[in-house]
């Protein structure tokens, strides 16, 4: 009886094991290449440029280069290094942040720093599937993507609002200038599209867009949601779907 006994147990031990998918373990170390210019005359100090791009190991040779295909910075960007090299001039730092990277989730920010007439950076979201090698999108993960835009879009609102009220009270005319350049923002579902994971929740990126003299005045733009606020919009065939109890 005894043994047969423990012949079950190790069968059912062996059965829940296989029947659940193991997460895919990546890992991610910086690449850092320093590319040489020949700028023109009086672009002296755009010699170089770096790029610090994602490398990806641990999962198969397909999936570690189908990551690194996604999280690269011209793919993101859409620009070339070879242009940078010989027309445009502008890069000067490309490199990224790992936000996340546990339960078949990698989530990274892309950014890339530069100079035309005046200094100015991007940065770009990206959520991948390790499992799959799947740059995540936003329908994905949630649904009734309306109405998540709106839930988002009131907390732009709210912050938008609240951040004039706060520059009035340092300087009517910035606060004036906020309301002019503020006041037709809005969020839509696409701009759903820029967000990032933790196990905490999600965290949604708007661009104000405002011009670069006013930037200073622009208000933060993420704007984080826990999976218990989310908890409606999550897809229950998604990956996210995990962290809602």
């Amino acid at each position: 009886m005894k043994i047969r006994f423990v012949l079950f147990a190790l069968l059912f031990a062996v059965f829940s094991f296989s029947s659940e998918s193991p997460a895919q373990i990546v890992k991610i170390t910086p690449k850092k290449t320093v590319y040489k210019r020949k700028p023109a005359e009086g672009f002296e100090h755009k010699k170089t440029f770096t790029v610090t791009s994602p490398k990806v190991s641990g999962l198969t040779p397909a999936l570690n280069k189908k990551i690194e295909t996604i999280l690269s910075h011209e793919r993101a960007f859409e620009f070339t290094v070879k242009d940078e090299i010989n027309e445009v001039f502008w890069l000067e730092d490309a490199n990224f942040l790992v936000d996340y990277n546990n339960n078949n989730i990698l989530s990274v920010a892309l950014t890339i720093e530069g100079s035309g007439a005046y200094p100015s950076q991007s940065t770009k979201y990206i959520v991948v599937n390790t499992k799959t090698g799947t740059h995540l999108k936003a329908a994905n993960l949630f649904t009734k993507l309306p109405a998540l835009a709106s839930l988002v879009g009131k907390s732009l609102q709210t912050r938008i609002k609240q951040s004039i009220a706060s520059t009035k009270k340092e300087s009517a005319e910035d606060a004036a200038t906020m309301l002019e350049l503020l006041g037709s923002a809005k969020f839509n579902a696409e701009h759903l599209e820029s967000f990032s994971v933790s196990d905490k929740g999600v965290s949604f990126y708007y661009d104000y867009g405002l011009p670069h003299a006013v930037q200073a005045l622009a208000p933060e733009n993420r704007f984080f949601f826990t999976y218990a606020q989310l908890k409606p919009f999550i897809n229950a065939k998604g990956l996210l779907k995990q962290f809602v109890r």
